[in-house]
């Protein structure tokens, strides 16, 4: 980002502080980060591995990405966790919009194919719900409300949860509706790795 790249550099010829890894160094390079990215107008161009080719990419992409990191740590603590509703549909959204894309190191993504079945994910606490139907070579997004074969409903924020596998479907307050195979599907092939 510092040098606004306009195809991947790889990570050997950076110039990165490799440790070592303690609180000092988490500090240096969250400080680092924040300091790039404030500096950066996020409709500069440059390459991101999703859909969006600015400097803003990696904005929200490091937001999310921290957002589902903390979650990791406050679950490793025991601690119960929560996230602004807003937040969590935009890492929601997020997720959806570059999730074709992420095929490129997450090989599972390819197996999210189908009929033409829908799957709908909706908030009951947000107004904000996706909709994929998973078609013979891909998956679409869609904005029209087809009758939907299976539906997770619930809080944002358990959707959020269930849909990057920091919760287990059984544990949110998210209800399933329809063919629960598909729900399991989706879930099963849509993480980012």
């Amino acid at each position: 980002m510092a040098t606004r790249a306009p195809e991947r550099v790889d990570a050997t010829a950076m110039d990165l502080d490799l440790g070592p890894v303690d609180a000092a160094w988490l500090r240096r390079g969250g400080e680092s980060l924040a300091a790039t990215l404030r500096n950066a107008h996020p409709q500069e161009p440059m390459w991101a591995w999703g859909v969006d080719q600015h400097v803003g990419f990696w904005s929200r992409r490091q937001l999310h990405e921290t957002l589902v990191h903390r979650i990791d740590l406050e679950l490793a603590m025991g601690v119960a966790w929560n996230v602004e509703p807003a937040i969590a549909c935009d890492a929601i959204d997020e997720l959806f919009e570059n999730l074709a894309a992420a095929a490129r190191f997450s090989p599972r993504v390819r197996e999210l194919r189908g009929d033409g079945e829908v799957v709908r994910f909706a908030a009951t606490d947000y107004p904000a719900s996706w909709t994929v139907q998973l078609l013979p070579e891909r998956f679409s997004f869609t904005v029209s409300s087809p009758t939907p074969h299976a539906e997770l409903a619930g809080p944002v924020a358990d959707l959020l949860g269930v849909l990057y596998r920091r919760q287990p479907l059984e544990a949110s307050d998210l209800r399933l509706s329809g063919q629960r195979p598909l729900v399991d599907l989706w879930l099963s092939n849509s993480a980012l790795e």
